[in-house]
């Protein structure tokens, strides 16, 4: 029985840059310049928390919840919002900083999904 077709890895497309998460931990008080800078160097954590942005629009917490689950125990996942609307970026909670660790390596610039 056929479970459908997959490209293999060699002709796989790599998403356009925008649609990436950017998973690290986020310094509290930063201004945009140095925002950038974070962004270049954030790999590991010091915290069991972390910033998670570029998120599409539709996912909320228990999707946020659910996709970082696969690399730990998820202690709270929240999406901000505006006005009603996802504002794209959330946080995220993890039982160790070893485990939001293992999340931040294998989800940084991924695709969410």
């Amino acid at each position: 029985m056929d479970g459908g077709s997959f490209e293999d890895e060699d002709s796989a497309v790599e998403p356009a840059e925008e649609a990436r998460l950017f998973v690290g931990n986020l310094p509290y008080q930063v201004d945009n310049e140095e925002l950038g800078e974070v962004f270049d160097v954030a790999r590991l954590v010091q915290t069991a928390e972390a910033y998670v942005g570029n998120l599409p629009l539709e996912v909320d917490g228990a999707r946020l919840k659910e996709f970082f689950s696969q690399h730990g125990r998820v202690l709270e996942a929240n999406v901000a919002y505006d006005r009603g609307r996802s504002s794209g970026f959330g946080f995220v909670s993890m039982s160790t900083v070893s485990e939001l660790n293992n999340a931040v390596n294998a989800l940084d610039w991924t695709v969410f999904g």
